[in-house]
C-alpha cells in the first residue's frame, strides 16, 4: 500500500495539471455513464455473452456478427456469473476509457493542450468509450502499440502480441494490424535489393513472429466469414455502389473523422462519373486533409498510416457504419504518436500558407469533436435511446408482462415498408429482454432462453415453418412494434389491436437533430377492454422522457 501511495503522491507532485485533467475525465465519464442508456449494439453483444453457449460464442456467432469472438468472451465472464448487464458494461467501458485516457494525458508525445483535450473528443470519448463496444479495446491497443513501437525490433514478440490482440477485436483490427505489419516488413527491407532481403528473411525472428500473426489472422477470418443468409450475404452490391463507397472512404471519411458530416449529406447520392457540387466539396475537403497530414507526417512514417488505411478502405468499401469513421482518427493519432516518440512536436519547414492551414485544421480537428461530445451528453440527459426501462414498467403496471407477447419481425426497407412474410431482426425483443430475467416474447427464439438476434434471414419455407411454430401457442394478446400477425392468422387484421403505448426511441449523431423513431405497443381489443386500456393514438406519449 505504501508503494502505491508513494506512486500517487509522486504523480501528483510532478504532474499536477495532468492529474487534474485525469480527474475531470473520471468525473465526466461517471456522469456520461449515468445518463447514457445502452444502445442496441451494446445490448446485443451482452445478450450473446449471457445466453449463448460457449461453442456458439467461439465458432458460430462470429459468422453472423462479423467480428471475432474476443469481445463476447470478455463479456461472457461477468454475464455468465450473473452480474448485471448495466454494471458490467459500465465497468468495462470505464476501465478501457480510463486506461486510454491516462496513457494519452500522461504519456502521449503531443503538446499539453492536445493531450488534455484528445480524450474528450467525440469518437474516443463517446463512440469508443461511453458506448461500450470492442472499439474501446482497439483504441487502448493502438496506444499500447504506439508506446511499444520504438522497441518493436528488439522485442518483436511483445509488438506482435499486441497486433494479435488487435486482430481478435474486429475485422477492422485485422486490417489495421495487417497494414502495420506490411509497413514494418518494408522498414526491415530498408532499401536492400529484394533478392538479398528475401534470402535472409526466413532467419529473421521478426518475420517468424509475423508468420505466426498471419496464421492467427487467417484463422480469425475463417471463424468470421459470413454465413449464408446473413445480412452481409444478402446485401446488394454493384460497381456503382462500390465506387461510391470507395470514393467516400478515400476522400470523405478523413474530414468526417474530425470536423465534417459528409457521410450523411453526400454519401446517399448515387455515384456519378460527372462530379457535381457535393462531390467537389468532398474532393476538396479530402485533398486538403491528405495534403496537410502527409506534409507534416515524416515521410518514413507515411507507410504506417497509408498501409493500414488502404486495407481499411478495402473492407469499408463493402461495409462501413458511421461509428467506424472514427477509426481514421485513431490511425492519425497512432501515426503522429510513433513519429514523435523520440522528437519534440515541432512544425517541419513548410510554406507559410500550408502551416496556417494546418494550424486551423488542427484547432478544428480538436474543438469540433469536443462540441460533438457536449451535444451528445446534453441529448443523453433528457432523451431516451430506447426507453426500454419505461416500457417494461408500463407492461408490468398494466398487467401485460405475463400475456402472450409478439415482437416485430419484418425487415424495414428504405421506403419504410415492412415485409411480414420474412423474419429478420427482432430489435425490440433484444433491447427489452436486457431489463428482464427471461425472454418475454413468444415469437423470439420460439419463447426459448436465447435473448439475441441471430441475423438469420428466414424466408419461404423456413419462415413458414417458424410461423407454424408461433401459431401453436395461440393468438398473441400484445404486440411490440409493427408485428403483422395477419401473415400468420389471415383472419386477423390490425383493427383487432389498438395502440396503448407510444414507444420513443432516438438516434444521436454529431450535431444532427435527434432522430425520432416511432413505435407502438398494441393490445388485442378484447384484452384492452378487460384491462381498461384506451387507444392512445391522439394522446401524449407515456414516459417519453426521463
Amino acid at each position: 500500500m505504501s508503494s502505491v501511495k508513494n506512486f500517487l503522491l509522486g504523480l501528483w507532485k510532478n504532474n499536477r495539471p495532468e492529474c487534474i485533467c485525469f480527474g475531470f475525465l473520471i468525473a465526466l465519464a461517471l456522469f456520461a455513464f449515468g445518463v447514457h442508456e445502452p444502445w442496441y449494439d451494446e445490448i446485443q453483444a451482452w445478450q450473446i455473452a449471457r445466453t449463448a453457449s460457449w461453442y456458439d460464442i467461439l465458432f458460430r456467432i462470429p459468422h453472423f456478427e462479423g467480428h471475432p469472438p474476443l469481445w463476447f468472451v470478455l463479456l461472457a465472464i461477468p454475464a455468465k456469473a450473473g452480474i448485471s448487464g448495466l454494471v458490467a458494461l459500465r465497468f468495462i467501458g470505464m476501465t478501457t476509457l480510463m486506461l486510454s485516457g491516462f496513457l494519452i494525458i500522461f504519456k502521449a508525445p503531443f503538446p499539453r493542450w492536445i493531450r488534455f483535450l484528445l480524450p474528450f473528443t467525440y469518437f474516443l470519448f463517446i463512440q469508443y468509450g461511453i458506448i461500450v463496444r470492442p472499439y474501446g479495446i482497439m483504441v487502448l491497443l493502438m496506444i499500447l502499440l504506439a508506446m511499444a513501437f520504438p522497441s518493436k525490433d528488439e522485442h518483436p514478440g511483445r509488438f506482435v502480441g499486441l497486433l494479435a490482440a488487435l486482430c481478435a477485436c474486429h475485422l477492422f483490427g485485422i486490417c489495421i494490424a495487417g497494414g502495420i505489419t506490411i509497413a514494418w516488413l518494408l522498414e526491415i527491407k530498408n532499401g536492400r535489393r529484394w533478392a538479398e532481403f528475401l534470402r535472409g528473411l526466413w532467419r529473421d525472428k521478426r518475420f517468424q513472429w509475423m508468420l505466426g500473426l498471419l496464421v492467427w489472422a487467417v484463422l480469425l477470418m475463417i471463424d468470421t466469414f459470413p454465413a449464408s443468409g446473413t445480412e452481409a450475404d444478402n446485401k446488394p452490391y454493384s460497381l456503382a455502389i462500390l465506387l461510391n463507397s470507395l470514393y467516400y472512404v478515400l476522400l470523405g471519411l478523413p474530414p468526417d473523422a474530425f470536423f465534417t458530416n459528409l457521410h450523411k449529406y453526400l454519401v446517399i447520392k448515387k455515384f456519378s462519373l460527372l462530379l457535381d457540387v457535393s462531390q467537389f466539396v468532398m474532393l476538396a475537403m479530402g485533398l486538403i486533409c491528405w495534403t496537410v497530414l502527409l506534409a507534416f507526417l515524416p515521410k518514413k512514417k507515411w507507410k504506417y498510416l497509408l498501409f493500414p488505411f488502404a486495407m481499411l478502405a478495402c473492407l469499408m468499401s463493402f461495409y462501413c457504419s458511421m461509428h467506424h469513421i472514427g477509426l481514421f482518427a485513431v490511425l492519425v493519432v497512432w501515426s503522429f504518436w510513433i513519429s514523435l516518440n523520440d522528437a519534440p512536436f515541432i512544425y517541419p519547414k513548410r510554406p507559410q500558407p500550408v502551416v496556417y492551414i494546418a494550424r486551423v485544421l488542427l484547432v478544428f480537428a480538436v474543438f469540433v469533436p469536443l462540441c460533438w461530445t457536449a451535444h451528445q451528453l446534453w441529448l443523453d440527459t433528457y432523451l431516451p435511446v430506447t426507453n426500454s426501462r419505461n416500457i417494461i414498467a408500463f407492461l408490468k403496471e398494466k398487467g401485460l408482462s405475463d400475456k402472450r407477447i409478439f415482437c416485430a419481425w419484418g425487415r424495414r426497407f428504405l421506403n419504410g415498408q415492412l415485409v411480414p412474410d420474412k423474419i429478420y431482426s427482432q430489435t425490440w425483443a433484444v433491447q427489452l429482454n436486457f431489463y428482464t430475467p427471461h425472454n418475454m416474447f413468444a415469437n423470439f427464439h420460439h419463447g426459448g432462453k436465447k435473448a439475441y438476434n441471430s441475423f438469420e434471414n428466414l424466408e419461404g419455407e423456413d419462415a413458414a415453418s417458424a410461423f407454424a411454430r408461433w401459431k401453436e401457442g395461440g393468438i398473441p394478446e400484445v404486440l411490440v412494434g409493427e408485428a403483422h400477425v395477419e401473415a400468420i392468422w389471415p383472419e386477423l387484421s390490425r383493427q383487432d389491436y389498438i395502440p396503448v403505448y407510444r414507444m420513443s426511441m432516438y438516434d444521436f449523431w454529431k450535431f444532427d437533430p435527434p432522430t425520432y423513431v416511432p413505435g407502438f405497443i398494441y393490445v388485442r381489443r378484447d384484452v384492452a377492454q378487460q384491462l381498461g386500456l384506451q387507444d392512445i393514438s391522439l394522446m401524449q406519449p407515456y414516459g417519453a422522457a426521463r
